[in-house]
């Protein structure tokens, strides 16, 4: 798929990958999309385009991933309604390898430690 003069990303080693990698990954992935022109494409596109880069391993973590059905309010029940999760939204699709791969946010824990740290005598 090189357009352009644009090469196509590495695939991505799920075997030893860290949050760092990952984290690494999605960013060259959306700068990817970017100088193809795909920013403003459909989701189907650009989940195409992220797992025909990942490669077949991730392509396969992607076919185990569960997708929850949309919730409807039951307010006499306390259930808020909820949206079903769409296997063609890059976000989502995103959001679910960060949580495969185990990528959090750790800034924001760290900044809330630091934050809270007390000064001694």
């Amino acid at each position: 798929m090189a357009t352009k003069g644009i090469i196509n990303l590495q695939e991505f080693n799920s075997a030893d990958t860290g949050a760092a990698e990952c984290e690494i990954y999605k960013r060259n992935f959306l700068v990817h999309l970017d100088a193809l022109g795909l920013h403003d494409k459909p989701g189907r596109q650009k989940v195409g385009v992220l797992l025909s880069n990942m490669g077949r391993e991730c392509v396969n973590i992607y076919d185990s991933f569960i997708w929850m059905p949309e919730v409807f309010a039951d307010e006499d029940n306390g259930i808020a309604h909820r949206p079903v999760e769409d296997r063609y939204d890059l976000d989502t699709v995103l959001t679910k390898f960060d949580h495969h791969f185990g990528v959090h946010n750790f800034r924001n824990i760290k900044r809330q430690k630091f934050l809270n740290t007390k000064r001694g005598q």
